[in-house]
């Protein structure tokens, strides 16, 4: 599930999927934080105009892969280790971190959806 839902970042973060399509596996404070990643922070960074957040590359993987926490009252927290890369090659700006997630998750219409999260960064920088 969470696998599913981190396809979906990459993809809107290149403006290839809409925050509506990101209401499929994220909702509430979750969905807020992505968005507003996605489409001022990022681009901020990357020193890109938002509209041309297309040339960007942005990649990721699982340090850890997600692992079920716990499960209580209708929520479950999941957890994974991941690395995120970001490139602007025409600015020569690459970005890279590790950070460890706690994701809490609901049922929502019959979908597992993430409802907030929470991150903590280990590492930045990236490998040679």
């Amino acid at each position: 599930m969470i696998r599913d839902l981190n396809e979906q970042l990459p993809q809107f973060y290149l403006g290839q999927a809409t925050s509506e399509d990101l209401q499929k596996y994220w909702v509430g404070e979750a969905w807020r934080s992505v968005v507003g990643f996605g489409t001022t922070k990022l681009p901020r960074v990357m020193r890109i105009p938002l509209e041309q957040r297309g040339t960007l590359d942005v990649t990721y993987r699982y340090v850890q892969p997600p692992t079920l926490l716990s499960e209580r009252g209708g929520v479950s927290t999941v957890t994974a280790r991941e690395f995120w890369r970001y490139v602007n090659a025409a600015h020569a700006i690459e970005i890279c971190e590790v950070r460890d997630y706690v994701y809490n998750v609901v049922e929502d219409q019959g979908l597992l959806k993430v409802r907030n999260f929470t991150s903590r960064l280990l590492q930045s920088g990236c490998p040679k």
